[in-house]
């Protein structure tokens, strides 16, 4: 069986929360801690130090951030149709959509892209623009009114990611890095297409290659340090109170869902709790702005578990009812 045909069941949901087939390698994971003002980090099992991992989409996060500061600059409109943030395409009934449906993936775009991959994936890999990708597999009919249901469709940040670059006049990589990666403090995080290079954490079997297009979608490569940095960077001042009201309001209360990202209650408070996948790599990350404490973890083994044992064993520590 080739490469593409053993995605392929999967691939859909690849960059989401598919779990992989290398679960039964031992727990090997990096994480990153801040509690009472204190940030601490490791690795746990066969884990190279300092290496970066595939973030899955908390890029989504991060390309969400982007946009509500470009709104701060006065540059973006997140209630504009997209026909007038992209105003050189020709895209039919979706030119209706706003920025502020494709944040909250409640566009109603219809997804060209799936199709498009299962028929012909290294052909699809190879578009090189988000405005290209754009016409093959968003522009035209909707699937359904925008704004009326919560569809996690990678076409959304496809669209996400023309309109930073062209509000911006930059490419996304460089984009990201001047208006958070930077900001924030994550100085070991990036953006990447294909696949991570050098210092990249190697996985226990292969990851969807990151077309260059996709990028708001899945292709940040970070350390958990650097993920703790980006959460708490939006409630540090790196946002307008304004901006950051909607980036941390729910808009799909059954996803905890809201614009690039989840928010979820944890015992009285509001927490942004992240997770992103690719494959092997998986990727946890939450925050609490009421207590200042944070937890993220990094896998290239595919097994979430760990992980998750390892943050609730955090949680737990942090709760007050064990606190002297």
């Amino acid at each position: 069986m080739n490469w593409f045909e053993a995605i392929l069941p999967g691939l859909a949901l690849c960059l989401v929360t598919t779990p992989s087939s290398a679960q039964d390698a031992p727990p090997a994971y990096s994480y990153a801690t801040l509690s009472d003002g204190q940030f601490d980090r490791g690795d746990i099992g066969d884990v190279t130090s300092g290496a970066t991992f595939q973030a899955g989409s908390i890029a989504k996060f991060a390309c969400s951030v982007a946009a509500l500061s470009l709104a701060d600059q006065g540059r973006l409109e997140l209630d504009a149709p997209i026909a007038a943030l992209l105003p050189d395409l020709e895209l039919g009934e979706a030119g209706q959509v706003t920025l502020r449906q494709l944040l909250q993936n409640r566009s109603g775009l219809r997804d060209g892209l799936m199709p498009a991959v299962r028929e012909d994936l290294q052909g699809t890999l190879a578009i090189a623009e988000p405005t290209e990708a754009i016409r093959r597999f968003v522009a035209g009919d909707l699937a359904r009114a925008p704004g009326e249901a919560f569809a996690y469709d990678h076409v959304n940040w496809i669209v996400v990611q023309a309109v930073l670059e062209r509000a911006s006049r930059e490419k996304l990589e460089t984009l990201l890095q001047r208006l958070v990666l930077r900001p924030a403090g994550m100085e070991h995080s990036e953006v990447f297409s294909r696949q991570l290079g050098e210092g990249g954490q190697i996985p226990t079997e292969d990851a969807m290659p990151m077309p260059g297009f996709l990028q708001c979608a899945g292709g940040l490569a970070s350390r958990p340090l650097d993920l703790i940095g980006l959460l708490r960077f939006t409630y540090k001042g790196g946002l307008s109170a304004r901006a950051l009201n909607q980036l941390t309001s729910v808009t799909t209360p059954e996803e905890n869902y809201a614009l690039g990202g989840r928010i979820r209650e944890h015992e009285g408070s509001i927490w942004s709790w992240q997770t992103g996948s690719n494959g092997p790599y998986k990727s946890i990350a939450i925050y609490d702005p009421v207590s200042d404490s944070g937890f993220a973890a990094m896998t290239a083994t595919g097994d979430w578990a760990p992980m998750q044992a390892a943050r609730d064993e955090w949680l737990a520590a942090l709760s007050p009812d064990n606190l002297d």
